[in-house]
């Protein structure tokens, strides 16, 4: 089970009238990947659920798979670069 990396909140103006993925509030949640293949399993999950999906996209700082839940919030299923099997990176390892 993918743990939550990060999620932001912010609450100003008025929530009377529910959620609108355009007012101030949750960016979105992020959930951390162990490694490429828990990315690629939940992407095929998605796919199964026919859930839409933006694909795995690949950055400097990590491969990210993002969809939205039927309320329109923004989630994502996150691997950050240069992190080992163990959830952390070649370079503090060789640090220890």
């Amino acid at each position: 089970m993918p743990a939550i990396v990060a999620s932001s909140v912010i609450r100003d103006g008025d929530w009377s009238s529910g959620f609108n993925p355009r007012r101030p509030g949750l960016d979105h949640v992020a959930f951390a990947c162990g490694d490429r293949a828990e990315l690629e399993r939940w992407q095929d999950r998605l796919e199964e659920l026919g859930i839409e999906h933006g694909g795995i996209v690949d950055a400097h700082y990590g491969s990210g798979l993002s969809f939205k839940d039927p309320d329109g919030i923004a989630l994502e299923f996150f691997r950050p670069a240069g992190l080992d099997g163990r959830g952390t990176t070649s370079r503090t390892r060789a640090r220890s």
